[in-house]
Order: C-alpha cells, then sequence, then structure tokens
C-alpha cells in the first residue's frame, strides 16, 4: 500500500512538473514525442493481435500484459501533457494534471495493490430446499486464478489460499479458468492448493482457458495431451473435476448433489436435472449460460465465474451492468439464485479496480422460508 501510495505520488509529482513546462516546449517537438509513443504502442499491439496465438510460453503473456499497462500509463501522461499545452489559463491547466494524475494513481494502485487485494465475502442463504442435516454447511468457492498472472510466485496467491483455509469449508469448489492456456502455469501451486482441507469434498469445473484454445497447437496430439496434463494437474491438487458429471455429499440419508457442466452448455444439467431428487448446485463457468435459461429450468443455486468482474467496478457497477448480464455477485429471480465470482488472477490488463479478487463463503441454512444475507468478512 505504502509502496504503491508513493508511486502514485510520484508519478502525479513528475506529471505536474511535466505539464507545468509544457507550454515551453516547441509544438513540433511535443507533436513528434506524441506520435512516436502511439507508434510504438499501436505495433506492438498490432503485433500482439496478429502472433498470439503462437505464443508457447506463459511468461510471454505476462510480458505483453505489462507492456499493455505502461502504453496505458504512457497514454495517460501523453493527454496531460497535450492538453496541458493547449490550455492557457493556469486554473484550467492544474485541473487538467489533477484529473490525469488521479487517473495514474488509480492505474499505479491498480497494478500494485488491486490486483492482489484478495476480499472474502460472505452469503448466507436460507432455503427450505436444504436438508436439515446440512444446516450450517460451508462452501467456499474461487475461480479464474489464470496462474500464469502470477509467474510462478506462489507467495502472491498464497493470501488468497490462507483465507481459505482459515474459513474452515466443508466442501471447495473452483469455478473454471486454473490457467491462461498451459499446463505448465500450473506446476508450482499444486502443493499450495493441495494443503487446502475440505472435509465433504473438493470440486473443479473447466473455464474457456482450461481447453488449450488459445493458441495454435502444432498438432491436435499436443493440444489433448496440455489438456489431460492440466485436468491430472488439478486432480493432484486435490480436485475432482467434475466435466458434465455429478458429485455427491452425503451426510446419513441425506444428500447434496454439485452438478458440473462443461463449459458453456447447459445440456448435461438439463439432462441429469430432473433425475436428481435431493438438493442441487450447479456449477457452471460461463454465467451468461444461465441468463439465457428459463427461469423454470433454473435450479436453486447456481455459481459462476468467468467474467472477473470486468476487473473494474466503479460504484458497485461493471461495464457488464450497462448491458443487463451477469458479471459480478449474487443475482436473484424469484427465489433462484446466481453467484458470479470475481475470480482470483487477471487476463489481459494486469490490473483491478473495485472488483477486486475475490474468495467467497457460502453458508447454506434450512428454512421454512428463502432468504439471504451478504456480508464481508
Amino acid at each position: 500500500m505504502r509502496i504503491s501510495l508513493l508511486s502514485a505520488i510520484v508519478i502525479w509529482l513528475i506529471l505536474l512538473v511535466l505539464a507545468m513546462s509544457a507550454r515551453r516546449l516547441p509544438r513540433r517537438g511535443l507533436s513528434w514525442l506524441c506520435i512516436g509513443f502511439d507508434a510504438v504502442a499501436a505495433i506492438m499491439v498490432a503485433v500482439f493481435l496478429i502472433f498470439q496465438r503462437q505464443i508457447s510460453d506463459w511468461h510471454v503473456y505476462v510480458s505483453v500484459s505489462r507492456m499493455f499497462l505502461i502504453a496505458a500509463v504512457g497514454l495517460t501522461i501523453e493527454l496531460g501533457l497535450i492538453m496541458a499545452c493547449l490550455c492557457r489559463r493556469p486554473f484550467v491547466r492544474a485541473a487538467v494534471c489533477t484529473v490525469c494524475a488521479a487517473c495514474l494513481a488509480c492505474i499505479v494502485y491498480s497494478a500494485c495493490v488491486g490486483r492482489y487485494r484478495y476480499v472474502v465475502n460472505r452469503v448466507d442463504i436460507s432455503l427450505p430446499d436444504v436438508p436439515a442435516s446440512f444446516d450450517g454447511l460451508r462452501i467456499v468457492a474461487v475461480s479464474d486464478a489464470h496462474l500464469g498472472c502470477f509467474d510462478g510466485e506462489t507467495e502472491r496467491l498464497q493470501p488468497a489460499l490462507d483465507s481459505i483455509a482459515a474459513l474452515a469449508p466443508d466442501v471447495v469448489v473452483f469455478l473454471g479458468d486454473m490457467v491462461h492456456n498451459f499446463v505448465g502455469e500450473a506446476q508450482a501451486f499444486v502443493g499450495p492448493f493441495a494443503r487446502i482441507e475440505a472435509p465433504l469434498g473438493k470440486f473443479a469445473i473447466e473455464g474457456n482457458h482450461d481447453l488449450s484454445r488459445y493458441t495454435d497447437w502444432p498438432s491436435d496430439d499436443l493440444q489433448r495431451l496440455n489438456e489431460t496434463g492440466l485436468a491430472e494437474t488439478i486432480g493432484r491438487m486435490g480436485f475432482r473435476f467434475l466435466r458434465d458429471s455429478v458429485a455427491y455429499v452425503r451426510n446419513g440419508v441425506d444428500s447434496i448433489a454439485f452438478v458440473g457442466s462443461r463449459f458453456d452448455t447447459r445440456i448435461f444439467f438439463e439432462k441429469v436435472s430432473p433425475q436428481i431428487p435431493t438438493f442441487k448446485i450447479w456449477l457452471q463457468h460461463n454465467p451468461a449460460v444461465w441468463d439465457g435459461m428459463p427461469h423454470s429450468a433454473r435450479p436453486t443455486l447456481t455459481l459462476s465465474g468467468h467474467t472477473h468482474g470486468c476487473q473494474v467496478k466503479i460504484f458497485g457497477f461493471t461495464p457488464y451492468d450497462l448491458a443487463g448480464k451477469s458479471s459480478s455477485g449474487l443475482y436473484v429471480d424469484r427465489q433462484v439464485f446466481l453467484y458470479v465470482n470475481n475470480g482470483l488472477g487477471i487476463n489481459g490488463l494486469p490490473a483491478r479496480f473495485g472488483s477486486w479478487p475475490e474468495v467467497t463463503l457460502f453458508v447454506l441454512h434450512h428454512s421454512d422460508s428463502t432468504s439471504y444475507f451478504i456480508s464481508e468478512q
């Protein structure tokens, strides 16, 4: 926190000095400086877009994401310089500098602190369908680790894993996107995930990035080998991988079913759902699948991820909210619940603001009526 705030203050002071002296810079020189930076940034982005599918190492993704962050900082400074150079009035120039400095401070905070600012949200849900013997069942859900973004530095993720253990979960579910693309991203994290204990079971489902789709493999066999290797690695972490399958958690004669679907499909769930007489929890990586279902086909509780909460949330709203899509947190539709987890990692710009990385604790209660309560631990 201190390092990030200090960095933001230093950047603000540098921008202030540059902006106040911008009027003294030759207009032509400033123009060429801006054009040069824009050209380099555009070339880097174009090269990445053209050759991204040929990338065969997750370290490259880390480097590219940092490149985009540098471009964002540079463009913000550039905008401040241009506006300060064009503005004649000192008050307007100072206002422009302040706005640009605030944007820079947010970017620096988002990259240095925000992406590692793990939060624990608790959701208590009371339902008649929950068996009485499971009253108080504690389920911890996490999603979208994208382990490549940590570049093998397990200590960056360890606070989130420690918080999971501190919650004393009965069940742990992982909601997809363990990696960016390659099984090698997960190797350093096998031990930390395996040490998480859940007496009633640990379950995981696939996300779109777990399907090895985002690179051009030399052969289909190598792609399948990567996908199979990831499934085995997730198994070594202690998770049971649910790919269109059902896992039952039992307590005496009572049971709860966890139905894990493959990415972006509800075919299996709709097929098996009528055959499951007990309370069921649907694990589906993409919340858009739930959005597209009729109310009558939705289970009482669905857990999803995928969106990262857009990695940006301002005044509690994400860009997806403007489009009417489920993107972050709890959604209730006539006593039917969907929860979208913000995820642990990042994809794309290495920053988070407002939509902090999340561990979610669900506590289920048996009750004659339906109710819910959300709090931050």
